[in-house]
């Protein structure tokens, strides 16, 4: 999303941004909200499952830092290359890992969820984009 706002304009591309991140903010308390509700259907024998991965809690400490302590420009940037590569060997990691066989074995439902969530974030990101050319901010 953000990468096709780029195509528009910087205005689309920062408001894009702001619309993915808020995506992102809102995936923790849903998080926390998973994890309580799958920890009471858990066996009383089983190990303790953390409530939040750790990696929801880095996300959530850097925010706060980065909100609290100034950065330079030369930090953001490079920060933000990182996490273009880094994200980018992710997502690469886990496509060589998904075989066609395991999905398929699983059913339509699962591709029907997926096609679902996507139509809905689609849907959600082109009436916040339509919302801000109706306000003027685009």
């Amino acid at each position: 999303m953000v990468a096709a706002a780029f195509q528009g304009s910087p205005k689309a591309a920062h408001f894009a941004t702001i619309v993915k991140l808020a995506r992102v903010l809102m995936l923790a308390p849903l998080i926390i909200i998973i994890g309580f509700g799958r920890s009471r259907h858990l066996p009383t024998d089983a190990p303790p499952v953390p409530l939040l991965p750790w990696f929801v809690v880095g996300v959530i400490a850097f925010v706060v830092l980065g909100s609290i302590v100034p950065v330079s420009p030369d930090a953001r940037h490079i920060a933000g290359t990182t996490t273009g590569v880094l994200f980018t060997i992710a997502l690469a990691a886990l496509g060589l890992s998904t075989h066609l066989q395991s999905v398929t074995a699983r059913g339509y439902k699962p591709l029907v969820v997926g096609a679902g969530a996507w139509v809905f974030i689609a849907s959600f990101a082109l009436a916040c984009v339509a919302a801000a050319r109706a306000l003027g901010w685009l």
